[in-house]
């Protein structure tokens, strides 16, 4: 007796398959393959013509937020002309990123200040020998742009104040604009061990934190990750301005908003702050044993900067409390200078709290790490005579 089957097909396989010529997996593969290209074209294009806008731009890019993403973009979109950093006097560094460019004379920065650099970079005309002169302490200050002194003259710096305020001591700016911890201890062990220093400051702003964590801040930059409780350092070496810039039209832009509102969502939820203390601990500890290891003292400074220098509450707050709990567990001089702004605010001096400090603002620094120093016998007391007068009144607060 015969069953319906279906004869004319071979046996096993449905007739509309054998009609086709074509499994039906394989155009469901095909037909899925140019949908997600027909999507990603749509999403590609559509991100880039958010960004394009300058309107739209500030408004998806730009904000409060700091991420790889969006300062790649910012800094893709503002140095497509010659000059390829933030200020002119910057130069690639394949380690650091960047770096204060050597011999730079008289130049007019920050709206008519005066910015010199040495042979080696460091802030100021003042070239160094590596061993310190007989009967002077010498102190290496490290630390991001309000060590260097954005906004300020070389002789305007708090960096330069201590000196004057210490005349026994001899005070070296190594600070760089917009470097973050990791290019800071990079720093010290490029250049700041070989002068052989007694005290390694480093200046301290909570905004370096976050920069731990990036490997693109002001630019390209390296970037230090924990691999079984060790250091190891990855981005390097950094590429040059130039090609970064021809390999930024292939960059997907639908992937770079993707990362910039996962970083936003992170952010609000405070998912990166464990990871950027601990980053950032494994950073010091390693400033520490370096400038044990050439016997010289570490420092750290804790620089108020922004609303910090205008807070009414005097209890520590967060990131003052990071720092304090890290310094008593290393035991190491760790000083805290907003009551030196606050009593200065109480005295009638008006801070400057929008943007980088003014020379007021360095030289209330100075005096409070001068006292600090003395205090804890790092450096001989200063006499009566060594003091600096006040800037007031010789710049526009506008």
């Amino acid at each position: 007796m015969a069953t319906e089957t279906g004869t004319d097909s071979p046996a096993g396989i449905p007739p509309e398959a054998a009609v086709s010529g074509q499994p039906r997996p394989l155009r469901r593969i095909l037909w899925g393959a140019l949908y997600l290209l027909y999507l990603g074209i749509v999403l590609e294009g559509g991100a880039r013509l958010i960004i394009w806008p300058d309107r739209s731009f500030n408004f998806v890019v730009r904000g409060p937020y700091d991420d790889e993403s969006s300062n790649r973009l910012a800094w893709a979109r503002r140095h497509h002309g010659p000059q390829k950093f933030y200020y002119s006097f910057f130069v690639h560094h394949p380690v650091r990123g960047w770096a204060v460019a050597p011999n730079v004379r008289n130049m007019s920065v920050f709206q008519g200040k005066i910015l010199n650099s040495n042979s080696r970079g460091f802030r100021g005309e003042t070239e160094y020998l590596e061993s310190p002169p007989v009967g002077k302490k010498r102190i290496v200050v490290l630390g991001d742009s309000f060590t260097f002194g954005d906004e300020v003259s070389d002789n305007e710096t708090y960096a330069h104040y201590l000196e004057t305020l210490l005349p026994d001591t001899e005070v070296m700016n190594l600070g760089v604009g917009g470097y973050g911890h990791d290019q800071i201890l990079l720093y010290l062990e490029e250049e700041g061990v070989k002068y052989h220093p007694d005290i390694v400051l480093l200046g301290f702003c909570w905004v370096e934190m976050p920069r731990n964590l990036q490997g693109f801040a002001s630019y390209w930059k390296p970037r230090f990750v924990l691999r079984n409780g060790e250091l190891v350092l990855t981005h390097v070496p950094v590429p040059r301005p130039e090609e970064v810039l021809r390999q930024e039209i292939y960059r997907s832009k639908s992937l770079d908003l993707g990362l910039i509102f996962w970083h936003r969502f992170s952010y609000r939820l405070g998912l990166e702050q464990n990871e950027g203390h601990e980053i950032t601990v494994a950073i010091f500890d390693e400033m520490v044993a370096t400038c044990r290891r050439i016997g010289a003292t570490p420092v750290i400074a804790y620089l108020p900067v922004n609303n910090e220098l205008v807070a009414v509450d005097e209890a520590m707050s967060a990131n003052e409390l990071f720092l304090s709990q890290y310094c008593e567990s290393r035991r190491i001089p760790c000083a805290f200078l907003r009551p030196n702004f606050s009593a200065a605010r109480k005295r009638g001096v008006d801070l400057y709290w929008r943007g980088h400090w003014r020379p007021d603002e360095h030289l209330i620094a100075a005096h409070g790490l001068k006292d600090f120093l003395v205090q804890k016998g790092l450096v001989p007391a200063p006499p009566e005579s060594a003091e600096v007068a006040s800037p007031v009144g010789t710049y526009d607060r506008r």
